[in-house]
């Protein structure tokens, strides 16, 4: 259906510009004296509603305006124009049969207009039909201006209807039919009908859905269609080409008119071959309208025209002709894709279409076939049956060389002997194909068993529980056994901290036995040396950890693992190490003083004198601020943490809630230890801030090295000064290309600064000047100044530099991010120079308030 270009550019223009220019009463005044159709009737709307007359009248006559010279070559504005004239509510016969059949789908649905919304924040709504535009516009009613409109529309009708316009073939039946603006014609009428209906039927078969739903309120039509489908298939032979659109309908059987009750049909007559074959026909006679519209599909020329049925199998369109011309021709992939036809409502047909396809090598058909018999759908439940499609399925997974999970089920029927008989080895040949391709956790754990208990292989065993355990963390029983090998490395290669993070996982697991978790973690936390049983040495455990291993073994205990019950934990001379400078040691110390404070039973598992007696060397020895257990946890966790244990980091932070700015190393240790939690990226740049005033820039940039991403605007421009001063021109450059790729907001400062002086790059004053004038920031007024200062590409003017350093640093604000200390430190020399010291000291005192580090002056 073809839709007059004019009034479409005044719908969607209202609809798209609307959107932007709502509650804008200036910009919306500004396009409507432009002839913005939409902002007119927003405008006529508003006015209409605050009672202002005199504007109404305005706004309607600027529309009546645009409309009019519209009319002359737009029947629906024409109509729309007959529409404000009638009188509300009634019209001649013509408008009122249109009306009525409007309401009856009879005719296709005109484009629908937004409507004014008195909250710009909620979505907007919209005109239900022409006539809510119509309402907004009525004059007083003036019958002929209402006709004289007709009139004017009916040769603009004319033209539409035999360019294939079925909404304009339909609007002139009712005026032919009625006699209203052009003389009487019944004839003419019915037969304008006729092609507005051979149209659509054209245009449905075609693709387009809104003609298939304009078919659906013309039964007689359809019925008519039926009883001469016999005809028509003749005429069609004879290269009638709307003969071939009104025989493939019929063959369709109301499928593209009536989709929903062809689902539930038992539908014997329809024929897709037939379908498919007539639009071959008609689209070789008709190749215009095929070449605008279902050769758009791909591959569908080729299907329908060249007869190539590998391009009919591969359509990118859910057509079921192109399918079943490609199903006929034996395309078993079409064939299974048509099982949803009304014609497979039948449960016998859809069973046979299933077995057909699936002894063909269509796995999903063999899978379904499989589901529906294990769950008694459509066909009777039968485990035999289920087991045997899913067997099929597996053979042919198998010969494909593709993925699922059919050989896991068919590896548990040969492992049980359910329904077959028992078969170890082919069932360990069908878990181990499931593993492999299919990558299925609960195939690679079976193997795992049969591997260990069948063949009495542990090391191969461990291979298969290890990818099921990688595959998916629900398999318990391989993930605890792939945890319990890296922990002794007895069979693995020694790795506890492998074994920590996959018991650590395995708490999240319900199913999963905590009690039994809890203790080897316990172990593990508890134990000071390692023994590795494959190169016989001993080496100290990273991962000790005392207080978890207390309370782990705690835990097993409540949860009724009684060995954890009794254990007593013996503990290392932590002080004596502590004191030697061993950070985990003091984090230990710090752990259990936490522990003990916190629940004093846990004071009977330890077999060591109790821990606070040690304090007292601690002390003496780290001069801790305070005396109290939480002041020397804290103290002990911050010397932890200097020596980068990561938890000892995190405990602190934890604790505290600060980033201790103060002390440069310790923020430079839980920058780099807390990578891993969100409050590191404030800490780390706190860090890179502290970093670059004391000239640590390549500690700034490992700090900030994480942080590269476009929501790190503030990183990415510390990392590009933190190379630059390290003199790493190409990784500026780099850091400068991604702030530009990202489009994130910058001054590009050192970037000018490289052209300034020809790093890196070809030096050029003009481009430098070009970069500082890109932006408004401190840094590039400094940078301006600076080449005024020195003659650098302009003439040199200590005037324009002074003036360019003011802009750096404004005195009387607070913001400090539109002050730079280094230009009023310039300030301050300059009008030092030029005798005016009571305005310099105002300048040094604002670089010495916003933090100046130089050596220009003393901020002491």
């Amino acid at each position: 259906m073809k839709s007059n270009s004019i009034l479409r550019y005044i719908v969607f223009a209202f609809i798209l510009l609307y959107t932007f220019a709502y509650g804008q009463n200036g910009a919306l005044a500004d396009e409507c004296k432009n002839n913005f159709t939409t902002s007119c009737l927003v405008l006529l709307d508003q006015a209409k509603k605050q009672h202002d007359a005199k504007s109404s009248d305005f706004y309607r006559a600027k529309l009546l305006d645009i409309m009019e010279s519209a009319c002359k070559r737009d029947y629906q504005t024409c109509l729309v124009l007959a529409r404000i004239y009638e009188p509300q509510g009634k019209g001649n016969a013509a408008t009122q049969a249109i009306q009525r059949d409007m309401i009856a789908h009879k005719i296709p649905t005109q484009v629908l207009l937004p409507t004014f919304s008195e909250n710009p924040d909620k979505a907007k709504k919209h005109f239900e039909d022409i006539e809510s535009v119509v309402a907004v516009m009525r004059e007083k009613p003036n019958a002929d201006k209402a006709v004289r409109y007709q009139e004017k529309s009916i040769g603009l009708l004319e033209n539409a209807c035999y360019d294939s316009n079925v909404q304009a073939c339909l609007f002139l039946h009712y005026f032919y039919e009625h006699g209203v603006a052009v003389a009487q014609n019944r004839p003419k009428a019915e037969r304008l009908v006729t092609l507005a209906l051979e149209l659509a039927t054209r245009e449905c078969m075609l693709g387009n859905t809104k003609s298939c739903e304009l078919l659906r309120a013309y039964p007689a039509y359809r019925q008519w269609i039926a009883k001469e489908a016999g005809n028509l298939v003749r005429k069609c032979n004879e290269q009638d080409f709307i003969a071939c659109y009104q025989s493939s309908l019929y063959y369709t059987q109301d499928f593209y008119i009536n989709p929903e009750a062809s689902k539930i049909a038992q539908d014997n007559t329809s024929d897709f071959i037939k379908v498919a074959q007539l639009l071959q026909k008609a689209c070789k006679i008709d190749t215009n309208s095929c070449k605008e519209t279902i050769f758009h599909i791909k591959n569908a020329k080729e299907c329908l025209i060249d007869n190539n049925m590998q391009a009919c199998a591969n359509t990118q369109n859910v057509r079921p002709e192109f399918l079943a011309l490609a199903c006929n021709d034996g395309n078993m992939h079409s064939c299974y894709a048509l099982r949803h036809l009304p014609t497979f409502n039948d449960s016998k047909r859809y069973v046979k279409l299933l077995q057909r396809v699936c002894r063909s090598g269509i796995i999903d058909a063999c899978v379904e076939l499989a589901n529906m018999y294990e769950k008694g759908e459509r066909v009777a439940k039968s485990k035999e049956k289920t087991l045997h499609f899913m067997q099929r399925a597996c053979a042919w997974s198998m010969k494909q060389q593709v993925a699922g999970d059919y050989c896991y089920f068919a590896g548990l029927g040969y492992e049980r002997g359910e329904y077959v008989k028992q078969d170890i080895e082919k069932a360990i040949e069908t878990y181990q194909y499931a593993c492999e391709i299919g990558h299925k956790n609960t195939a690679c754990e079976r193997l795992g068993v049969l591997y260990e208990h069948y063949r009495q292989n542990m090391p191969e065993a461990l291979i298969w529980y290890q990818k099921a355990c990688n595959a998916n963390k629900n398999s318990i029983m391989s993930c605890m056994q792939v945890a319990k090998n890296f922990a002794n490395g007895e069979y693995l290669s020694l790795s506890v901290q492998d074994a920590i993070h996959i018991y650590e996982l395995l708490l999240q697991e319900k199913e999963a036995p905590h009690d039994d978790i809890y203790y080897n973690l316990a172990k593990i936390y508890g134990t000071k040396d390692i023994y590795d049983i494959h190169t016989r040495t001993t080496k100290e455990n990273p991962y000790s950890d005392y207080a978890k291993a207390l309370q782990y073994y705690k835990k097993s205990c409540k949860l009724g693992f009684q060995t954890a019950c009794t254990i007593k934990l013996t503990l290392p001379n932590l002080t004596q190490e502590c004191q030697a400078n061993n950070a985990n040691a003091c984090y230990q110390i710090a752990t259990l003083i936490s522990l003990l404070q916190e629940d004093a039973s846990y004071r009977n598992m330890l077999t060591t004198p109790n821990i606070e007696a040690t304090l007292p060397q601690i002390t003496n020895n780290t001069k801790p601020i305070a005396k109290d257990d939480k002041a020397i946890s804290l103290m002990l966790y911050k010397q932890a943490c200097k020596g980068n244990v990561a938890s000892a980091c995190i405990k602190l932070y934890e604790t505290t809630k600060v980033a201790f700015d103060k002390d440069f190393d310790l923020q430079e240790a839980m920058c780099i230890n807390l990578r891993t939690r969100p409050e590191a990226k404030a800490i780390c740049l706190a860090f890179a801030h502290e970093g670059l005033q004391q000239e640590e820039y390549q500690k700034v940039i490992h700090a900030l090295l994480p942080y590269q991403s476009k929501e790190d605007s503030q990183a990415l421009d510390l990392l590009a000064q933190a190379y630059f001063y390290a003199k790493d021109y190409k990784q500026t450059l780099e850091i400068y290309k991604r702030i530009y790729h990202y489009n994130i907001p910058n001054d590009y400062y050192y970037l000018a600064q490289m052209y300034s002086y020809g790093l890196e790059v070809k030096q050029d004053y003009q481009k430098a000047l070009d970069i500082y004038r890109l932006s408004e920031s401190p840094r590039s007024y400094l940078g301006q100044a600076q080449m005024y200062a020195n003659g650098l590409g302009v003439s040199k003017s200590i005037f324009s530099a002074k003036d360019y350093y003011k802009l750096a640093c404004p005195l009387h604000t607070s913001d400090t991010t539109k002050v730079l200390a280094e230009a009023c430190v310039q300030l301050g020399n300059i009008m030092s120079d030029e005798g005016d010291f009571k305005i310099a000291q105002q300048y040094y005192l604002k670089a010495c308030e916003i933090g100046y580090h130089g050596d220009a002056i003393s901020c002491q």
